[in-house]
């Protein structure tokens, strides 16, 4: 009688246990499938496709200039702008020389970066030459 008592459980652990890598396998292909989809959308799903990174020089009342790897970039500011410092708005007031920033934006035909998002980063520890 004991036997048969140890063959179900041995049974109904094999049953938990193939349920559980089956759970785990279904979570992971819809993982692995959203992350497909995204990338295959992912211009549609990041606003512009153009930016600049980097440390700012100097601020005008709308351009600011940017120091992206020894090179300058204009990114204009408009009133469809958006910016944020963390996770909080902040305005083009907030932009200071010396700030980290991220813009996303468009190109205009003279070759500045019409802004569509600004993200002031939170200060380096040093700075490198860029």
């Amino acid at each position: 009688m004991k036997d048969k008592k140890d063959i179900y459980k041995i049974g109904i652990a094999i049953i938990i246990g193939f349920s559980l890598f089956q759970a785990g396998v279904f979570v992971g292909f819809h993982k692995a499938r959203f992350m497909n989809r995204f990338g295959d959308n992912y211009m549609k799903n990041v606003p512009g496709g153009h930016g600049a990174i980097g440390k700012v020089i100097s601020v005008a009342s709308s351009t600011i200039v940017v120091s992206e790897k020894n090179v300058e970039k204009i990114v204009v500011i408009n009133a469809e702008t958006k910016i944020a410092r963390h996770r909080n708005s902040a305005t083009s007031t907030d932009i200071k020389a010396g700030d980290f920033i991220v813009v996303i934006g468009e190109p205009d035909e003279t070759g500045q970066v019409v802004a569509k998002f600004i993200r002031l980063m939170p200060p380096v520890p040093y700075d490198k030459k860029n």
